[in-house]
């Protein structure tokens, strides 16, 4: 949304975001590029790093193999798997202006679809997602669930939209990032298990959700401009890329540190530090080498400079929570 648009009363802005312009309005398309549109504002490019939202949590507060394998924790799995969907198509509408600037294939995604027919899939996904969810809080008997879901679709839809509208929150961005992306999906995970609430595991999972964070910030970065030209006052343009970078690398090695205090402190030392330790160093070094590629350029240089690299966000997040995922089977097979 534009800054303009930022002084709008609420329901204009609501209505603005929720409905086409007539501009927005153009031929109907195939079912193939319906799919690819669909998939397209769903973000599948983070889908591996996803899944890892759904296993660290699962394996960090198990205690043996059958712990795994439950319909609750089936369950959990699939409200997270939709709920981070949800959040993405919220953000691909209302941020479809800003995205055609430099990410025209999402905001092309939504207008190839129709803004109804993504308003419409994000209804369908919450409609499914109560269902879901009231089986799961029923079978369970953990009523607190519903704090927990109530807490996520609440940061997730208020992430883009507003009042709240936390993207442009200056420093609070990446907290709620942490939250609604990580931190809170795991928590769910932990609590549909038919198990009491494991501290350390918490920990932990906190932990790998700060070092996580602290790479996503490389993905807020490259949006600079057009955040600044809109009026979104995000992370970065609050503290300015140079300091934000240095802010994220410190989120990864903390992140990292926990993760490793909180196993070694539980489960002593394990074989699974390492392929831990490699995944850790290669985000560490990652973000490391943006920060010197970018130290003392000008605004826009630091822009051209860290944007290639950012590229590779989503493939860094892999390898680190699937390095965080490995860490989690080698203590559980040790148990």
């Amino acid at each position: 949304m534009s800054s303009t648009s930022n002084t709008l009363p609420l329901r204009a802005r609501l209505t603005r975001i929720l409905t086409a312009s007539p501009e927005e309005t153009g031929p109907p398309v195939g079912l193939r590029q319906r799919m690819a549109h669909s998939g397209r504002i769903r973000r599948v490019e983070f889908l591996p790093m996803g899944l890892t939202v759904l296993f660290v949590p699962l394996l960090v507060g198990a205690r043996e193999w059958a712990d795994v394998l439950s319909w609750q924790t089936a369950a959990a799995a699939v409200l997270v798997v939709l709920g981070i969907q949800i959040g993405n198509m919220v953000n691909c509408l209302a941020d479809r202006w800003e995205d055609q600037e430099y990410k025209p294939g999402q905001a092309d995604a939504v207008r190839g679809l129709g803004v109804p027919n993504v308003v419409r899939q994000i209804v369908a996904t919450g409609i499914v997602i109560a269902v879901v969810a009231t089986w799961l809080v029923v079978s369970s008997g953990h009523y607190d669930l519903l704090l927990i879901g109530l807490l996520g679709g609440l940061l997730g839809v208020q992430y883009s939209l507003p009042p709240l509208h936390l993207k442009s929150r200056g420093i609070w961005q990446i907290p709620t990032l942490f939250a609604v992306l990580l931190f809170v999906p795991g928590l769910g995970i932990l609590r549909a298990a038919d198990r009491p609430w494991d501290w350390s595991a918490v920990i932990e999972l906190a932990g790998y959700a700060l070092a996580m964070a602290g790479v996503i910030v490389v993905n807020t970065a490259e949006d600079l401009p057009e955040d600044e030209k809109y009026g979104i006052r995000t992370f970065v343009v609050a503290l300015g890329l140079s300091r934000a970078i240095a802010a994220a690398l410190g989120s990864v090695v903390l992140g990292a540190v926990t993760v490793v205090a909180t196993v070694t402190a539980r489960s002593g030392m394990t074989w699974g530090f390492l392929p831990f330790a490699l995944a850790a160093a290669l985000a560490g070094g990652y973000l490391w080498r943006i920060r010197a590629v970018t130290r003392g350029l000008p605004r826009d240089a630091m822009v051209t400079a860290l944007r290639p690299a950012a590229k590779a966000v989503p493939a860094v997040l892999a390898v680190l929570g699937w390095g965080t995922v490995v860490l989690a089977l080698f203590v559980l097979a040790d148990w």
